[in-house]
């Protein structure tokens, strides 16, 4: 009997050890059920001496050790039931790999405006041009060939001067007007085509050879010839009988340029 008192005592402490903790272990479970079992062995076996030393007279009268070890079996099936969860530890999040930040790109450069088409003429030649006593036209000699093809009367342009900027077709032939040599350069400016047919699109360059024939006789074919000339208008002509129409636009008077 007494054995049985230092077992009950022994874990009733253990129980209470562990419920005191609070800490839902491994460990701590193990002394919590080592305690009740403790107590579990000992009420009974306390018990069941108890019961038989007594006599059929304990019965009405139960050992309080008995009464005790059943209190405790309960309270530790109770303590068992809300007895915490071991906490678990989460692993700590992963994180995810870093990407490498890209390096920043050159800016895209600002789309450039389009081209604009160059001025035939610049200031500074309108400018030199009319030192001289001159009125030179802003028209290279391919626009005023459109103009003219448009059915626009060039008359108010007849007088002024226009600028001459093309290889030359051939080498200068001589050709006399109103009893006065002149060099002429031929300049084919290109084609057009019409209801008519093709013609030839051309200009006539008529200088003084003697202020400009040695420079004009050094001019091969195909080598471009700058100058100044007076402009005279445009004719149609046919170069023979049965040949091709033409557009010819002449220029007077003319001056080499730089």
């Amino acid at each position: 009997m007494r054995w049985d008192i230092f077992g009950f005592a022994g874990g009733a402490f253990l129980t209470a050890l562990a419920v005191l903790n609070g800490n839902a272990t491994l460990v701590w479970n193990a002394v919590l059920w080592a305690g009740v079992a403790g107590m579990v062995v000992s009420a009974v076996h306390g018990g069941a001496v108890t019961y038989y030393r007594w006599g059929p007279d304990a019965k009405a009268k139960p050992p309080v050790l008995l009464l005790a070890g059943a209190s405790l079996i309960i309270m530790g099936l109770i303590v068992t039931a809300f007895w915490p969860p071991p906490p678990q530890t989460l692993p700590p999040p992963s994180k995810a790999p870093e990407q490498p930040t890209p390096a920043p790109g050159p800016s895209p450069a600002p789309p450039s405006p389009p081209p604009q088409s160059k001025p035939w003429v610049t200031d500074q030649e309108i400018a030199y041009q009319r030192v001289l006593g001159r009125s030179l036209l802003i028209y290279s000699p391919e626009q005023l060939f459109e103009l003219s093809a448009k059915g626009n009367d060039l008359k108010i342009f007849e007088g002024k001067w226009i600028k001459v900027d093309y290889p030359v077709a051939r080498i200068p032939i001589s050709q006399t007007l109103d009893k006065k040599e002149y060099y002429v350069e031929l300049i084919e400016i290109g084609t057009t085509v019409s209801f008519s047919g093709v013609a030839f699109r051309r200009l006539l360059a008529y200088f003084d050879p003697k202020k400009f024939g040695d420079q004009l006789l050094a001019l091969e074919k195909g080598r471009r010839l700058k100058a100044i000339c007076q402009f005279k208008g445009i004719e149609r002509s046919r170069a023979s009988a049965d040949g091709p129409e033409q557009d010819v636009l002449l220029g007077y008077n003319c001056d080499l340029s730089d």
